[in-house]
């Protein structure tokens, strides 16, 4: 099933960094690894380079992670600033009734277009590699080329946690997945607009997602990889 999160108009990027956020989490079969994918397509990008008074001055959203919020559902904690709006998922990404709207975590970013998400799904019977395997294959159907992110095995590494989660780029979204236990954790990120200067940039999305805490008993239980 896929997991769009946006509008799908306001979905569309002109460049990596501008995305409609997309957190691409299938449901696990205990039978075997399943991903998804929900991608707009991007629109042309101009060759223009842009002039260095057109570069918006760096603002950091991300000096006030003072609040810590624990996800009812899937468990994990994080810190986060206490004006970002919060909804809690209510349904489980697991539960064939759930929908975008109640499936997923959403941290609106105060003072930026820029949305964060958090889910789990259970891997099952499923290696972790497969899931990711499974993933990628996923999301090559569902994208222009070029856009898929790369062969899992090339995803650059970032730290969840403690963890480490695997990065997928894509043209117009942006996810973490991090194998903790039983489940795969997938953080995603991305905006509404076109403006980059409203956009939660990528590196402080990271810090979030460094002061994530899993539940005690799923994190004592998490392999290496």
């Amino acid at each position: 099933m896929n997991r769009l999160i946006v509008p799908l108009a306001t979905a569309l990027v002109v460049a990596v960094v501008l995305g409609g956020v997309a957190l691409n989490v299938r449901r696990a079969a205990d039978t075997g690894p399943a991903a998804s994918a929900a991608i707009a397509t991007p629109s042309s990008v101009s060759s223009a380079a842009p002039s260095a008074s057109n570069f918006p001055a760096f603002v950091s959203h991300v000096d006030n992670l003072s609040k810590t919020w624990t996800s009812p559902l899937y468990g994990y904690s994080v810190r986060i600033d206490p004006t970002w709006t919060v909804t809690s998922a209510t349904v489980s990404i697991d539960n064939p009734k759930s929908t975008d709207a109640t499936a997923l975590d959403s941290f609106a970013v105060t003072g930026t277009d820029t949305t964060i998400n958090g889910a789990a799904t259970a891997l099952g019977k499923s290696t972790f590699d497969a899931w990711l395997t499974s993933h990628h294959a996923d999301v090559a159907k569902a994208v222009p080329a070029g856009c898929d992110g790369g062969d899992p095995s090339t995803w650059p590494t970032v730290a969840v946690g403690g963890q480490l989660g695997y990065l997928d780029q894509l043209c117009n979204a942006a996810e973490v997945s991090v194998h903790v236990g039983d489940r795969v954790y997938t953080f995603g990120w991305g905006s509404s607009t076109f403006n980059a200067g409203q956009h939660l940039e990528m590196k402080q999305f990271e810090t979030v997602l460094e002061n994530v805490t899993f539940p005690q008993a799923a994190a004592s239980a998490s392999p290496a990889h």
